[in-house]
């Protein structure tokens, strides 16, 4: 990261877990334990606190510069990470690991010198002006073996077609850029199938309901956040036909079609509700608050934006 850079929790959790970083636990998700790693190295004094979330966990944190400069030390002599942050930076093809500071380095120059390398990650930090030459091309292109792409924050309007042949990836990022679209060719025949293809999804957030894409999400076992929008109370009872199956449901956000429309979410068993459900979302009518919801152990953040009858 670079110096003084403060980088999200979850960003950093979910990157962890793509990396193959974390060791299964019995009883826990990989969140969890991710999160009990992250608690150690700030009870350690290896990692700083930058800003603490309404519940308590980490929202955002950091490494002190001496840290810092002990660590990169270490990527350099073990060819585990190469850090791109100055005028003059060049890729050197032996890292396993590429981090660009796009603000700081010429990047029409590290454009420049890649070419084929067994990197297995790519990140990009920091707000900057991206080459001339197309980045994702040339990524896609020479990184076969590319497992994680970490784009966050980037100036993208568009992901170039062939990152769809990049057959190894399992972690794709484009928190906070311009990107509308993603190609067919990244998500393969699995959207072919539908959204319910994707099985091993984890986060789903602001999709607009229909009964097609109901039905989609009965198939998505592994969701640990959904949010969904413009919901008829005619979903109602299939909507929670599939949140019932979602087992590891921390963050739901439900919107009704209209501020009128009625929320009729009563069908989940107060006997199984989502156990690990945190942070709770409700806009729309509600007739009563749903009885299983008072049954939720975890919860930690409840918004009912809701009119009652």
């Amino acid at each position: 990261m670079p110096e003084d850079y403060s980088i999200e929790g979850e960003r950093l959790i979910w990157l962890w877990i793509a990396e193959g970083f974390v060791e299964k636990q019995k009883g826990k998700m990989l969140e969890e334990v991710v999160e009990e790693y992250l608690i150690e190295l700030i009870h350690r004094r290896l990692v700083q606190v930058s800003r603490t979330k309404s519940d308590g966990r980490v929202g955002k944190c950091r490494v002190h510069d001496v840290v810092r400069e002990i660590i990169s030390s270490m990527f350099e002599e073990f060819s585990f990470c190469q850090i791109l942050e100055e005028e003059n930076s060049s890729f050197n093809d032996t890292t396993r690991r590429l981090s660009v500071h796009t603000h700081y380095c010429n990047m029409d120059k590290v454009m420049e010198s890649i070419g084929k390398s067994p990197v297995r990650s790519v990140f990009l930090f920091q707000r900057g002006v991206l080459p001339k030459k197309t980045l994702l091309g040339t990524v896609a292109a020479n990184f076969k073996l590319l497992k994680v792409l970490d784009l966050e924050d980037a100036p993208l309007d568009q992901l170039h077609e062939e990152v769809g042949n990049l057959f190894l990836l399992r972690y794709l990022s484009i928190r906070n850029t311009k990107v509308k679209i993603i190609p067919k060719s990244i998500v393969g025949v699995k959207i072919q199938e539908g959204i319910g293809g994707l099985e091993e999804l984890q986060n789903l957030w602001y999709v607009e309901t229909n009964h097609g894409l109901i039905k989609e999400l009965e198939k998505l076992r592994q969701l640990r956040k959904l949010g969904i929008t413009k919901l008829e109370r005619e979903h109602g009872r299939a909507l929670c036909a599939a949140f019932e199956k979602m087992k590891y449901l921390q963050h739901l956000s439900v919107w009704a079609s209209s501020d009128d429309e009625n929320l009729d979410l009563q069908y989940i068993s107060s006997s199984s509700p989502p156990q690990y459900l945190q942070h709770l979302r409700l806009t729309g009518c509600l007739e009563k608050l749903p009885n299983w919801i008072l049954k939720l152990q975890n919860l930690i953040r409840c918004i009912p934006k809701t009119k009652t009858y």
